[in-house]
């Protein structure tokens, strides 16, 4: 029993520390603002895809570009008709 605590614990401590910052933050802000978290995984990864990797790469650095909340608007959309 002490052996699954401890490796479901490596686990959680892995996966987590795969996830970037920028992720982490939107996710957090995402869920506190009551959106379910699959939403929220979902459009982060649709906002994720809406930009080249080099801009991903400046948001995820603290730039947030002009057309980023109608990106995140357009992307919550897009999940919300993909669950319906």
């Amino acid at each position: 029993m002490t052996f699954k605590i401890l490796m479901t614990g490596i686990v959680l401590t892995t996966l987590v520390a795969c996830t970037s910052k920028s992720e982490r933050d939107y996710m957090t802000g995402c869920v506190a603002n009551g959106a379910p978290k699959e939403l929220c995984e979902c459009s982060y990864e649709k906002i994720k895809s809406m930009y080249s990797e080099d801009d991903f790469n400046k948001i995820e650095k603290g730039y947030v570009p002009a057309d980023f909340m109608d990106k995140m608007v357009e992307s919550t959309k897009l999940c919300v008709l993909e669950n319906q």
